[in-house]
């Protein structure tokens, strides 16, 4: 609802309406002729050429502000006549006053000349008539100042709240647009100013050209620029992920006065700690900070990208241009994006456009930006990353230079060799440096480590930050000043504690934290000291010490939760937690859970609860994140240590003896779907397949359980019950969700991905039991079962199928309800599809051993009876498949070609021959006036070059010139077997010309005694009898007669 195209109409009306005033008060002069006329003189001609094109404007104009004169702003006060009646008015005198001009044309004037247009008006109108036109117009010029005004001042509300919205996304994204907002705000200061100007101006008349024009051009800048910041927001946002800020949230801060050396260096320090301010300052390249497990790397590397001092250092090395840092943290443990190059790309793209706007429209000009939906966000593959990212590195006129800080290399779940090859590409740009970090592997040593003064070891430059964070912990604990009576005892306490820790400042957090516990428990200072010897030096020996403090009576539900963590491909939701202890009070609890999502009230409750019940079964090894309310490990150390075999084998003799993992996550998910608010949009790409959402990433994991528990053959009837459960629940939450992607149903969301993801256990149990339960999933179903994925259209057989897709499909086709002609329709008929099209289409393609697979796959749909049951829930068989792109045939045309084609095997003679029974009886014809009616219908909208072949023509064509092939080759017992069965089958007269050709084929084709047995059978006179009286196609008797028939034929070769 644009107001620009209402402003746009209300200049037409007031064009029109000045010109008619004039041109009927104005004295100038008027002939039909435009010989010797001069430029003051009016021709017939090109009046009615003016009028006409008003006429025009004002037709195309209302039909342009229709959206906005519908809508709320076009209402106009209760005394004033509306905008679009007054170009109804005006376009209605327009074309009277065409008439005029027309009669004038042919009318006998005082020798084609007036004195006037009033004075050529009078002769056709009465004085009345003229004087209402006046009065009209006049009521429309006092009247378009108010309605100019209006438009322009509802312009003026619309584009102020739309930048009140702009500016709201923009803070929520921290994005920085304040240069381009402020000029925003300054053109509707000056919008306003104009408005004013022309109200002020014209108080009885209506304004000029000249001042609507500039009312336009204001209004249109206005709309430019915020469609312009809208574009840019959309953009940043299609570059974030949910997950995007969660690990830089969860690393912790440092503490207080640690990490000042970076800056500082004290004199007494070593002298790598010189190198980071050095190379912040002038360097380029790669800076590479590496240190041990648990050393502090993420929690410096979050210090230094945040610290604001970094900046100040950056402006050194950067000069006039401004200095823009952007960082990511790889995690393990995180979500798939959080530890894949596209994360990181994506990450270090958002952090460049939020802070530098004007960079988007460059790097992104090669792109779709034409969003006009909301949802419409820029897809970002792999190589379009590296494309922008490479703009960003090569664009000459960029105003900034770029420091990434990369922490977490060792975190990448990818080829680390192929990590470091990108980074140092990405480094060599002059615009461009990165601060990386990673443990000391040797990959990294390899691509990183050869220049000395371009990294450091992080643990050899803490000690001092150690001593520091030591002293703190301890010394804010109110019993140490009472505890440590001499000073000596505290600082001695604090230097064996910093020497134990070899600079590893995941071990101090614990080792303080435990101290601090004795210190609450009033120990004495030799109890602290003892507790300090008894701590391991060594991490996993000291983890694992902590998990058997653990309380006895917590054991069980220990063992559980942290299996549960650790097999959770990203970190739970606390409610996960919350449902599993519910599995200790009723094992089959996700039956009673309520499709429900909790409030925030339940849910806080949820996580505070969820925080106390983690201490006590962890002691501190997993914890809550309390901004998303996931559960995470204390450290990737915790993690690692806890996936080796030994703790595999602790953590097992922990559970309790009934506890199945894979059945436990499955009734966490579903609980999980129940209780959950989806927000985001669900949009569907393909069959089975959506875009990344929340919904779409319990769902995958709850179905990744239920094969894990198929694949080890436990699955049992209760498991199914959970899937169906599963799927009403998400048939229940779809109520909630906005429009899905074309092509979807609201059961094809969860049922699809039972397809896809090959769930034939459950399959077996549930389609027996509800012949509808597929019926829904459209054209896609059939070749979807059999080929993992399409392509957003038509999905192609030629590639692999799956495992289980045979026998899948024969599943599907002996229980489902569908219909095997449910089309993808197109108005090219080439275009249009079904799942029995393209199966037939792919499994006739074959020639014996050209094509082996293809030859593979069709004997095993036979084998399987899966085509026989396609024809019988329906397939027709006469369907026109497309063989190229200018030619089509019948289904049972493509699949008689084949018969040329069978080997001599009689197990798969008779299995050919069977089907070909069952096409038959489903109706295949020979007849060929069907296929004439068709060709004529598709040649009127393809043309005369696209043909069709007929089922007979082909066939017989090709059994004509058989005498080419090496007879060898030829499986002459099936074409007669085959032939035998087409001709019982000839029951029409239009069908006779059959006769003839086949006279000529059988003699050229076949060895003397197959031709007398055919001749003999098969007799002028037999023949024409042999129509009287036959049974129908399709009936009890013509199969009973086929059977007699095929029996008889074998028994005579």
């Amino acid at each position: 609802m644009d107001p620009l195209t209402a402003l746009g109409l209300a200049s037409n009306v007031v064009q029109f309406v000045q010109f008619a005033s004039d041109l009927v008060n104005t004295a100038r002069e008027v002939r039909r002729s435009s010989s010797g006329c001069t430029d003051s003189i009016l021709t017939l001609d090109t009046l009615y050429g003016e009028l006409n094109d008003f006429n025009s404007e004002l037709l195309s104009g209302r039909d342009n502000a229709s959206s906005y004169l519908n809508g709320p702003g076009s209402k106009s006060d209760k005394n004033t006549t509306s905008l679009r009646t007054l170009s109804l008015l005006c376009q209605s005198d327009c074309e009277k006053l065409l008439h005029v001009v027309r009669d004038l044309k042919v009318q006998d004037g005082s020798r084609g000349r007036w004195q006037s247009f009033r004075t050529a008006l009078k002769s056709l109108w009465k004085k009345e008539d003229i004087e209402e036109l006046e009065g009209r117009l006049q009521r429309t010029q006092m009247t378009m100042t108010f309605h100019i005004c209006a438009l322009a001042s509802h312009a003026q509300e619309i584009n102020a709240c739309r930048l009140m919205q702009l500016q709201a996304e923009s803070n929520r994204l921290q994005f920085d647009q304040s240069v381009k907002i402020d000029r925003i705000i300054g053109a509707l200061d000056d919008f306003q100013q104009c408005i004013k100007l022309v109200q002020d101006a014209n108080p009885k008349s209506s304004p000029s050209v000249q001042e609507i024009d500039s009312l336009e051009q204001h209004l249109s800048g206005l709309s430019l620029s915020q469609k312009t910041v809208e574009k840019e927001q959309k953009v940043l946002k299609s570059l974030g992920f949910d997950a995007r800020p969660v690990r830089h949230t969860s690393i912790s801060e440092a503490h207080q006065r640690t990490f000042r050396w970076a800056y500082e260096p004290d004199k007494n320090a070593p002298a790598a700690a010189a190198f980071l301010p050095t190379w912040l300052k002038q360097g380029n390249g790669v800076f590479w900070v590496s240190g041990k497990p648990g050393s502090g790397k993420s929690t410096f590397m979050k210090f230094i990208a945040d610290e604001p001092m970094t900046l100040d250092f950056l402006s050194e090395w950067s000069g006039p241009r401004r200095s823009v840092i952007s960082s990511h943290y790889f995690w393990s443990a995180g979500t798939a994006m959080q530890k894949s190059q596209h994360g990181l790309l994506r990450t270090l793209l958002y952090g460049i456009f939020r802070q530098c706007s004007e960079l988007i429209e460059p790097v992104c000009e090669s792109m779709r930006l034409s969003m006009e939906k909301e949802e419409d966000l820029l897809q970002w593959s792999l190589p379009t990353l590296h494309a922008a990212l490479r703009k960003v590195a090569c664009w000459e006129t960029t105003p900034v230079q770029l420091c990434f800080f990369v922490d977490g290399l060792d975190e990448y779940d990818g080829d680390h060799y192929e990590l470091c090859q990108v980074l140092k590409d990405v480094a060599k740009s002059p615009n461009i440096k990165i601060c990386l970090s990673s443990r000391p592997w040797n990959v990294f040593e390899e691509a990183f480590g050869n220049e000395a003064r371009n990294k450091l070891y992080i643990q050899d430059l803490t000690r001092n930050d150690i001593l520091e964070y030591i002293r703190c912990r301890l010394y804010e604990h109110p019993r140490w000043s009472a505890l440590a009576t001499k000073a000596s005892q505290g600082d001695l306490l604090i230097k064996d504690i910093e020497k134990r820790a070899c600079g590893v400042f995941l071990w101090v957090f614990l080792v303080t934290r435990l101290l601090r516990e004795g210190l609450t428990n009033r120990d004495s200072f030799m109890d602290i000291r003892r507790r300090l010897e008894s701590f391991p030096e060594e991490l996993e020996i000291f983890f694992r010490q902590i998990l058997e403090s653990v309380e006895p009576f917590y054991h069980n539900k220990m063992s559980t939760t942290i299996q549960m963590a650790i097999a959770a491909k990203e970190p739970l939701h606390a409610m996960a937690y919350g449902f599993h202890d519910q599995e200790y009070e009723e094992e089959e609890y996700v039956f009673g859970i309520p499709v429900q999502p909790y409030n925030p009230e339940e849910e806080q409750e949820l996580r505070e609860e969820t925080a106390w019940r983690l201490n006590s079964r962890s002691r501190g090894l997993l914890e809550l994140n309390p901004q998303s309310g996931t559960v995470t490990f204390l450290h990737r150390t915790v993690l690692d240590f806890l996936r080796t075999q030994e703790m595999s084998t602790f953590l097992a003799g922990k559970a309790p003896s009934r506890f199945n993992l894979a059945y436990s996550l499955l009734k966490v998910y579903t609980s999980m779907i129940k209780r959950t608010h989806f927000e985001e949009q669900l949009v569907r790409q393909d069959f089975g397949a959506y875009k990344d959402c929340y919904l779409q990433y319990l769902t995958t994991n709850a179905l990744a359980c239920a094969v894990e528990l198929e694949e080890s053959d436990t699955p049992t009837t209760m498991t199914y019950k959970i899937m169906e459960d599963l799927d009403r629940t998400i048939l229940k939450k779809f109520s909630h969700l906005k429009k899905l992607g074309r092509g979807q149903t609201r059961s094809g969301f969860f049922r699809e991905q039972l397809i896809k993801g090959q769930h034939m256990g459950y399959l077996g149990w549930k389609l027996p039991k509800q012949s509808d339960y597929l019926s829904n999933l459209g054209p896609s179903l059939i070749p979807c079962i059999l080929v993992p994925e399409g392509a957003h259209g038509k999905p192609i057989l030629g590639q692999v199928w799956r495992s289980c897709g045979t026998e899948m499909l024969r599943l599907v086709v002996e229980t489902q309800d569908i219909d095997p002609n449910d089309e993808q329709f197109n108005t090219d008929p080439r275009r249009s599809w079904s799942g029995w099209t393209t199966l037939i289409s792919h499994i006739t393609t074959w020639t014996r051993g050209a094509n082996p697979v293809a030859e593979e796959q069709f004997w095993d749909l036979l084998e399987g009876n899966i085509i026989s049951k396609l024809l019988e829930r329906g397939a027709d068989p006469n369907i026109m498949i497309w063989s190229s792109h200018l030619e089509c045939w019948p289904a049972f045309a493509a699949y008689l070609n084949l018969a040329f084609e069978v080997p001599s095997d009689l197990a798969k003679e008779a299995l050919y021959i069977q089907v070909l029974r069952d096409f038959l009886l489903a109706g295949a014809t020979m007849d060929t006036s069907h296929t004439e009616f068709t060709n004529r219908s598709i040649q009127e909208r393809l043309g005369k070059t696209v043909k069709i072949a007929s089922s007979s023509k082909k066939f017989f064509n090709r059994l004509h010139n058989i005498h080419t092939v090496d007879p060898l080759t030829c499986n002459f017992r099936l074409l007669a077997e085959v032939l035998d069965m087409l001709l019982s089958n000839v029951v029409n007269d239009e069908d006779m010309w059959i006769m003839a050709t086949v006279k000529t084929a059988v003699e050229t084709a076949f060895p003397p005694d197959i031709c007398a047995l055919l001749k003999n059978r098969y007799s002028a006179i037999k023949w024409v009898n042999r129509a009287d009286g036959r049974k129908r196609r399709g009936s009890p008797g013509l199969e009973k007669g086929f059977n007699k028939r095929q029996e008889s034929f074998r028994e005579a070769f």
